[in-house]
C-alpha cells in the first residue's frame, strides 16, 4: 500500500500549484498578447495568482474553472469585481455553467463597450467567445479519492479507498 505523509502532499500541492499558474501564464500570454504586453511577465503571474485566491474564495477547486474565472478576469482588466456579485449566488453544482455564461456575459459587453482600448476590448471580446480549452476535472488535493460505495453484504471492493 502506498503512503503519503502530509509534507509529501503539501510538496505535491505546490508543484501541481506552479504547474497550473505557468500553464495560465502561458495560455493567457497567448489568448491576451496585448494585456499581457501591457502587464508584463509579473503583472501576467500576479493576476494569475489572483484569479487562483478568487476562485478559493468562492470555493472553486476544478482546475477547468479556476481557468475560466481567471481568463474572465484578464479579460475584462479591472473591471471584473461584478463576477464576485454572480458567483456569491452560485452553487457548487452550478458553478461550471455559471462561468461560462459569465464568458458569454462577459464577451457581449465587451464587444458593446466604447471606453477601453478598441484593440485590447477586440482581443478580450475574441478570447472569451471562444471555449477555454478543457482542463483536467480533477477532485481537491485533500480528497484525492472518494470512497466505494458498501455493498449489500458488507465487503468493501475497494481495499485502497478511505
Amino acid at each position: 500500500m502506498l503512503k503519503l505523509s502530509g509534507t509529501q502532499l503539501d510538496h505535491l500541492r505546490d508543484v501541481n500549484a506552479g504547474r497550473f499558474q505557468a500553464a495560465m501564464t502561458t495560455r493567457l500570454g497567448q489568448s491576451f498578447p496585448l494585456r499581457a504586453a501591457a502587464l508584463g511577465p509579473p503583472g501576467l503571474a500576479s493576476l494569475v495568482q489572483h484569479g487562483i485566491a478568487s476562485a478559493a474564495v468562492h470555493g472553486i477547486t476544478a482546475e477547468q474553472d479556476v481557468a475560466r474565472l481567471t481568463t474572465l478576469m484578464c479579460g475584462l482588466g479591472e473591471d471584473h469585481a461584478w463576477i464576485s456579485e454572480v458567483l456569491d449566488q452560485s452553487t457548487p453544482h452550478n458553478i461550471s455553467a455559471r462561468l461560462v455564461q459569465l464568458g458569454q456575459r462577459a464577451a457581449q459587453s465587451l464587444s458593446a463597450t466604447s471606453d477601453a482600448d478598441p484593440a485590447l476590448r477586440q482581443e478580450a471580446a475574441t478570447a472569451l467567445a471562444q471555449p477555454s480549452p478543457q482542463q483536467g476535472e480533477r477532485a481537491p488535493v485533500d480528497q484525492p479519492i472518494s470512497p466505494c460505495p458498501d455493498p449489500p453484504d458488507g465487503r468493501r471492493l475497494c481495499p485502497f479507498s478511505s
